[in-house]
């Protein structure tokens, strides 16, 4: 699972028209393009098929214009979710898809 928070909106606007599939083959061109990675910031976690990891949250840094969760199942299907800016949501691993809420901002 890949979550890619983009901080170019043209750039935003390409990445979220991809499915997860589309975007790991796609995205070491992708890091070649944009080296410097001002323009997106990727987080990867890894889990074992069959494995039940726990749900975790998410928080997408303001200075984003929004973020895209990626989920690669083998299963047919985009499994992609986007989250707007300044958004902190709860990610769930379904077995075939990725179930995402969002969750209060936090207290000041």
């Amino acid at each position: 699972m890949t979550m890619v928070a983009v901080q170019d909106a043209k750039l935003f606007d390409q990445i979220i028209k991809l499915t997860a599939k589309q975007w790991y083959e796609q995205r070491e061109q992708m890091r070649r393009d944009f080296p410097s990675g001002t323009a997106f910031t990727e987080w990867d976690w890894e889990f074992v098929p069959g494995q039940a990891p726990p749900p975790m949250v998410v928080e997408v840094d303001g200075k984003a214009v929004g973020a895209v969760i990626f989920a690669n199942y083998r299963s047919p299907g985009d499994h992609r979710f986007r989250i707007g800016p300044q958004r902190r949501m709860r990610v769930d691993l379904g077995d075939d898809d990725l179930v995402v809420s969002p969750l209060d901002a936090p207290e000041e």
